[in-house]
């Protein structure tokens, strides 16, 4: 099945403000949301932003935002995200903020090692991105996660999809190898992407946990989102015995970072998707306020796979949780969860 809200997934890997072609770009902010702020308060964090929706966002003042956020008392480090999601030129931008003090999330040391990804492979990675925009526009960027990896309704994109399959039938131990010690940045975040094509969903999972760490925000991004597609798939498939060890991703709720946080909501929804009490109980411990966060954002799409878990913790069925959130009723989860405790 193509999910709607995959639509708001692909665009979250690329669309991310940055870009040198965007640099010079006007758009007006469409939502504003937070996340990270506990003793700093949302009044403090506008003030110093001297920014609100409706107002236009010229892409360039994002170091001069960050600035401005990092002078505010009790502020250690802060991040912004702009992103567009239906070419309307209204932006949604995610500010996030480490308090002094607050625990953040640690990577692994960079790899060093001389190992590099054949170009033929990267190459596919590279077409695919290049293609993402246009699919996006054209409205065919919906996905299936039925194989364990994504699959898009789009031919152009289905076609470098399939071309990765059918390499990693051969090289998979390649790509692994990539993945786990190259000291070239961009060459992991390919294998990352290409890895979550191999046949063996079980005997990969690890080498993307790992690679979820990664200093590189690319490659985190890349090897969470493909944990999210295995994590469905391991649900729909019980008797595999595909496995993802959580610990990793409840540090990754905690980071200041916005791809980071957003990636790990739709891997933690598919993981609880079968129950999960486990998993849940220990989100109930260590990452309510992190969910909670990530409920309130007002970009729906990105909203609502924080809101179904903390509908899962609460003890809620889903049509139950669905039915709720499409009243309006986010608070009335985020009281049932807490008062879950």
């Amino acid at each position: 099945m193509f999910r709607r809200r995959a639509l708001l997934l692909f665009l979250s890997i690329g669309f991310v403000s940055g870009a040198a072609e965007e640099a010079r770009r006007e758009d007006t902010v469409g939502t504003l949301d937070f996340f990270g702020l506990r003793r700093v308060t949302e009044a403090d964090v506008r003030a110093a932003l001297e920014l609100k929706e409706g107002d236009v966002y010229l892409r360039t003042a994002g170091r001069s935002i960050v600035a401005a956020l990092e002078k505010i008392p009790g502020v250690s480090k802060a991040t912004v995200a702009p992103i567009t999601v239906d070419g309307s030129g209204k932006l949604k931008i995610f500010i996030g903020i480490q308090e002094d003090g607050a625990a953040g999330f640690t990577f692994r040391d960079a790899p060093q090692g001389a190992q590099r990804l054949p170009d033929d492979l990267a190459q596919i990675q590279r077409d695919f991105i290049s293609a993402l925009g246009p699919a996006v526009r054209r409205g065919g960027a919906g996905e299936d996660h039925s194989q364990g990896h994504s699959l898009s309704k789009d031919s152009d994109l289905r076609k470098l999809q399939d071309a990765a399959v059918a390499q990693l039938m051969e090289k998979s131990a390649l790509v692994r190898e990539v993945l786990r010690s190259s000291g070239s940045a961009a060459d992991r975040g390919a294998a990352a992407w290409l890895l979550g094509y191999a046949a063996d969903k079980k005997t990969i999972t690890a080498d993307l946990v790992t690679a979820a760490r990664d200093p590189d925000g690319t490659v985190r991004n890349n090897a969470t989102r493909a944990l999210g597609a295995i994590a469905s798939f391991a649900a729909a498939n019980p008797a595999l015995g595909i496995t993802i060890e959580p610990d990793v991703f409840l540090d990754m709720l905690r980071s200041v970072t916005w791809t980071d946080r957003n990636k790990v909501s739709f891997l933690l929804d598919g993981m609880t998707r079968s129950g999960a009490a486990e998993l849940l109980r220990t989100l109930r411990e260590r990452a309510l306020p992190e969910l909670i966060d990530i409920a309130r954002w007002k970009s729906e799409g990105h909203a609502f796979p924080g809101v179904r878990i903390l509908g899962r913790i609460a003890g809620w069925e889903e049509q139950r949780i669905m039915r709720t959130w499409k009243e309006g009723g986010v608070e009335t989860i985020i009281a049932a969860t807490t008062a879950a405790r």
